[in-house]
């Protein structure tokens, strides 16, 4: 055992600390690690697909680009990263490193300084802000703007949530999920980011089932598998 260092101040003590992670929000991730933003060209930093703006528009990625083939997607490695954020770090004109970024997505960050340390893996994926916050808050948003083509009605309507609201409170939840209560029927109103987890692995798969057309149904289940995988 180490004796407490005010016990023995004149005793030397080698500390070894590694650094194995970095979990944080999306936007504080990108700036620690070294990855271009969210809505970047290029604005993941687990693999190293460009997104063209929409039409008309500088300012707002098409996350809709490529979605046909997405196994022609290439993954980041730790080996091109580390090369991007060293050409990055040599540029000598701010202009030659905006470029850098609109193309690989990388700069240089201090933690590229430790050899050991693979960015890419070890960047973590932000469930609460990019998932149940923003995808699910905003999908749920569509569905209750959006005219459905099939039925000419909103794709949720507020019947729609006053009979989910019925059937949510008949479903017992595991431990692992906090209770939404009576906010389905308020149109999802205050919804923290547990409770927006709760309604996405939990209860959407069952209560959307019969409510979504397959199109938008199958859809919304691979959204539900991925938050899955990297929660």
């Amino acid at each position: 055992m180490i004796p407490k260092l005010s016990e023995s101040p004149n005793v030397p003590v080698q500390v070894r600390a590694a650094l194995f992670l970095i979990a944080c929000d999306i936007p504080a991730s990108r700036k620690v690690s070294g990855f271009t933003s969210f809505n970047a060209t290029v604005p993941c930093n687990k693999c190293s697909t460009a997104f063209p703006a929409r039409y008309n528009t500088h300012l707002q990625r098409d996350f809709s680009f490529g979605l046909e083939d997405i196994d022609a997607w290439s993954l980041r490695t730790n080996i091109e990263n580390r090369y991007h954020a060293k050409n990055w770090k040599e540029a000598t004109t701010k202009r030659k490193r905006a470029d850098l970024e609109q193309k690989f997505g990388t700069r240089f960050s201090a933690l590229h300084d430790l050899e050991y340390l693979d960015l890419v893996r070890c960047t973590a994926i932000d469930p609460m802000h990019g998932l149940f916050l923003g995808t699910a808050k905003k999908m749920v948003k569509i569905w209750r703007t959006t005219i459905c083509d099939l039925t000419h009605e909103l794709y949720l309507t507020d019947a729609d949530l006053k009979e989910m609201q019925k059937e949510a409170n008949d479903i017992i939840l595991p431990a692992q999920y906090t209770p939404i209560n009576q906010k389905i029927a308020s149109d999802f109103s205050d919804l923290k980011a547990d409770e927006w987890r709760t309604w996405c692995l939990a209860l959407s798969p069952l209560l959307l089932k019969s409510r979504l057309p397959v199109r938008h149904k199958e859809n919304w289940a691979k959204f539900v598998q991925a938050c899955h995988i990297v929660q």
